[in-house]
């Protein structure tokens, strides 16, 4: 992995661009715009608001990161004196992968949170921004104009970005999965010079929420399902994938790749996993099914998908890793999700194979953007009945859904903005170089800082 020069004779390195992520969701948006701008032969830098790069990265975007040479850095990069931190960081990795003990690999990862909540004050971070130089701070949507301690520093960096004279955009994190009715309490949070949103509800949303309401939101569609970034990911990860599926030894069983949702907001247990749990019943009494779950990469909780499987006497399951679904399309037989944005990592091809099981959004008065347009059920001996006589009794028999003319109206829709599928990278990349070129020799609000650092 790439990493700038140490900086610790205070001498800073100018950046074009800083994409500051707080998580596996942000980056996973971020990068492929980071590798289109670096194409560009931008000087671009992947800040990752965490204490180490490859404990808290998916090994799917640390292997896209390595493969492109993009220069990322985290805390540690400035805290690297830090004895307490790294010796936290030492238990994590010491109970993560040697000894394998969650619930103190899950203590020590609480402690190093502490410890990094307590560093993260504003003087250190401005020292950090003023090192790094950017000339454009790039955030996602979690970055309030209130303080809050977490995302670590983000309020801070945003607050000292806006501060030094560096032009701040966001690349908005947007939910097309379960949509409710456009409301605002009052409180405003979204406050930057610009902001890219996946699509035109996203935009009418952000605009709901942002500070100034002339600032400018575009919709530009989410680069992470733009078609020309999944045939790079599909290069990258599917001779890997197809390895992996190889040594699962299913190729008779019927295969069915379940999505976890994330429903920690949801405080009821078994609420939150009663989905989940039909999933493993229903893999069981189909006979012979193998069921591979794909976690959510933000909350994982892989003992508790376990204790589920073996609730239900279910054996012949497979927890995945981060590596891209598209990849896994032409190995499964369905693919089963409440709802999440990552269904449309196989679409449109993988239309026909998706099948929406949701046994709690209309009972909370929320609409599900997948319903019309797939298989969907919302009771579980409906879920049963159809796929039951799908694999019976001479094999799959997928029709109904095969006809797509209108599945590409859907993906345009909520993915990229109404335009073609290959749009989002290039217009968003495009609009920040425009950014980019539209600053000034000015910024002396930042000049002097770096003359007194």
């Amino acid at each position: 992995m790439r990493i700038v020069k140490p900086m610790d004779n205070k001498n800073t390195k100018k950046h074009d661009m800083v994409f500051w992520a707080h998580g596996h969701n942000e980056t996973e948006r971020y990068l492929p715009v980071v590798v289109a701008l670096k194409g560009q032969g931008l000087n671009i830098l992947l800040f990752y608001q965490n204490y180490d790069l490859r404990d808290g990265l998916p090994s799917a975007q640390l292997k896209i990161i390595d493969r492109y040479e993009i220069e990322a850095i985290d805390y540690s990069y400035f805290l690297r004196k830090d004895l307490s931190l790294r010796a936290a960081t030492l238990f994590i990795s010491l109970f993560r992968d040697i000894i394998r003990v969650e619930f103190l690999c899950n203590k020590f990862r609480g402690l190093r949170s502490k410890l990094i909540r307590r560093r993260m004050t504003e003087d250190f971070i401005k020292k950090m921004v003023i090192r790094l130089n950017p000339k454009i701070s790039i955030f996602d949507n979690i970055c309030l104009t209130d303080y809050t301690d977490y995302p670590y520093g983000s309020y801070f960096i945003r607050k000292v970005s806006r501060d030094l004279g560096i032009k701040t955009l966001c690349l908005y994190h947007g939910n097309t999965g379960h949509l409710l009715e456009i409301k605002v309490d009052g409180k405003k949070r979204l406050d930057f010079e610009k902001i890219y949103a996946p699509n035109e509800y996203e935009k009418r949303y952000t605009q709901a929420i942002c500070t100034d309401e002339n600032r400018g939101v575009l919709a530009l569609g989410d680069p992470r399902f733009d078609i020309t970034w999944k045939k790079e990911l599909k290069d990258l990860f599917s001779d890997e994938i197809k390895t992996k599926i190889e040594s699962m030894q299913i190729g008779s069983k019927i295969k069915i790749l379940y999505i976890c949702p994330n429903l920690e907001h949801i405080n009821m247990e078994d609420v939150k996993y009663k989905n989940l749990d039909d999933i493993a019943r229903l893999s069981r009494e189909l006979g012979n099914a193998a069921l591979l779950v794909k976690p959510h990469p933000r909350y994982r909780n892989e003992a508790k998908i376990r204790r589920v499987m073996k609730k239900n006497k279910f054996r012949d399951f497979f927890i995945l890793e981060d590596e891209p679904l598209l990849c896994y399309i032409d190995y499964i037989d369905f693919m089963i999700s409440v709802t999440s944005s990552a269904i449309q990592d196989v679409l449109p091809k993988g239309r026909s194979k998706v099948i929406i099981y949701d046994n709690f959004s209309e009972a909370k008065g929320m609409t599900n953007i997948f319903k019309d347009d797939f298989y969907y059920f919302n009771r579980y001996e409906k879920l049963f009945d159809f796929l039951k006589n799908k694999i019976a009794p001479k094999g799959l028999a997928l029709s109904s859904k095969d006809d797509d003319r209108n599945i590409l109206d859907f993906c345009k829709r909520w993915v990229s903005a109404g335009k073609e599928l290959d749009t989002a990278i290039s217009d968003i990349t495009q609009d920040m170089l425009q950014e980019l070129q539209d600053i000034k020799g000015g910024r002396d609000e930042f000049k002097e800082e770096v003359k007194k650092a």
